[in-house]
């Protein structure tokens, strides 16, 4: 995020040369948390920060949209929000804990902490492949004019299709 709000003018500058000879994206990787409001989701007081760095990632890709739009540059501006995907993210010691944890990564006496940490991990082991995140950013390079915001994940239709949503 810091990359892209220190220099949107060098970035929309680049990417806008690159469209004027027919194509320019901008691809924002974020995640369905983004739309979360904070607060009222469970265990939301373990990961507020993780909560709110992808809400401003995802106000970051629609700003940037409308800026790319309003001076007629001719890039697609998307945001990409997987749901859970299926990587170790909270495996071990990846995670940056606020909390104290043995050298597994497991709480060290806060079992509702544990509760949240097990919840995570499980729902991180049954998430969706990371090849279906890909897919969804093949085909948001692909389309002339490509969704604003789209959700990777669920059973039904092509990833880039699937929950694709212009609000928030």
């Amino acid at each position: 995020m810091a990359g892209t709000s220190r220099s949107p003018n060098g970035l929309f500058q680049a990417v806008a040369a690159k469209a004027a000879g027919g194509y320019g994206r901008i691809l924002f990787t974020t995640s369905v948390a983004g739309y979360f409001v904070g607060g009222s989701e469970p265990g939301s007081a373990f990961y507020h920060t993780y909560l709110s760095g992808k809400r401003a990632l995802l106000a970051d890709g629609n700003t940037s949209r409308a800026i790319t739009e309003a001076a007629g540059l001719g890039v697609g501006v998307s945001t990409v929000n997987p749901v859970a995907i299926n990587t170790a993210l909270a495996e071990g010691l990846n995670p940056i804990f606020l909390q104290p944890v043995d050298g597994s990564g497991n709480s060290i006496g806060d079992p509702v902490f544990q509760d949240f940490l097990d919840l995570v991990r499980d729902f991180l082991a049954n998430g969706v492949p990371v090849g279906l995140a890909g897919e969804g950013y093949r085909q948001l390079l692909e389309m002339a004019d490509p969704d604003p915001n789209i959700v990777i994940g669920g059973a039904d239709g092509a990833p880039a299709i699937q929950g694709a949503t212009s609000c928030c």
